[in-house]
């Protein structure tokens, strides 16, 4: 513990950190290529000015079982690694930075997984989770995180795969932003300030369940942002918009809607390909398998 300090600052490679305790200090471990940094737990206290991060390391870094709790800075980063790294069984909870924030940020080619980042908060940008190109994000949460401005919970670059993921109650944010060319699949997007669940062309959102987005404003459980995305045996449940459709050349077949404002948009003027809408309000069957249907 030493106060306004960096504990650990290695640019050398292969720097192992193991079952170590930093409190208070303003940078806790610096490490090149190849780390690996394993059980440690970083907390606050007190609030600092200025600048400051957990964890920073380099490529084909390794983090497990670590925490980072309660820091107050003007920017912070609690866990960054570079391209080729992991990061596994995580928490990032209760920091707050007046200015920008970011809880679990990666490189392109990294994998993410059983992480959580709660209830952390932004005076400005907020990242809680912050995926780059070719990624893999799986079985991670996102919940109670408070961004000043109009940002994204958790974002996964281009070709990434984000699978069983939550992102939930986010305030000042939306939910999931994935692609271009990305999958989304088995996750969940509900109360968050605006969209839920955001296609940034190309990608193929699968199985996901947004309910409770963007009441309030318009805002949608699943918005496509770029062309040419695929939506399939999604469920979008009281938010403002269920599925919206606001650009071309999108595939959308066998999802849910219901409660919503407006439960299914599909922007006038271009051109999309969706399986056949139906209300219903009473049971029914029927053999197109592939129909959207709203009640």
């Amino acid at each position: 513990s030493h106060s306004g300090y960096s504990a650990i600052f290695a640019l050398g490679d292969d720097l192992v950190v193991e079952n170590c305790r930093f409190a208070g200090v303003r940078n806790g471990v610096w490490g090149g290529r190849g780390a690996l940094v394993r059980d440690c737990s970083l907390s606050g206290s007190g609030a600092m000015s200025g600048s400051g991060f957990g964890l920073n390391l380099n490529v084909c870094s390794v983090v497990e079982d670590c925490s980072v709790v309660g820091h107050q800075m003007g920017s912070y980063t609690a866990i960054t690694v570079r391209t080729g790294s992991s990061v596994s069984r995580c928490v990032v909870v209760s920091n707050s930075a007046s200015l920008d924030f970011t809880g679990v940020g990666v490189g392109p080619g990294c994998v993410v997984e059983s992480c959580v980042v709660y209830a952390n908060g932004a005076g400005d940008a907020m990242r809680a989770l912050d995926g780059s190109t070719n990624s893999i994000i799986a079985d991670c949460s996102v919940d109670r995180n408070n961004s000043g401005v109009f940002d994204l919970s958790m974002v996964a670059g281009e070709n990434s795969v984000v699978s069983g993921c939550r992102s939930d109650r986010n305030a000042g944010a939306a939910g999931i932003r994935a692609g271009p060319g990305a999958m989304i699949v088995d996750c969940s997007a509900a109360s968050n300030a605006y969209d839920g669940i955001q296609l940034a062309g190309y990608c193929y959102a699968i199985r996901n369940q947004a309910c409770g987005n963007g009441v309030g404003s318009f805002s949608a459980g699943i918005l496509t942002t770029g062309i040419g995305n695929r939506l399939e045996d999604n469920s979008a449940m009281g938010n403002y918009a269920g599925i919206s459709l606001s650009t071309s050349n999108n595939l959308a077949g066998a999802n849910l809607t219901g409660a919503n404002v407006t439960n299914f948009y599909a922007a006038a003027g271009v051109t999309n390909h969706f399986g056949k809408r139906r209300t219903v309000s009473t049971p029914y069957s029927d053999w197109n398998t592939y129909g959207n249907m709203s009640h």
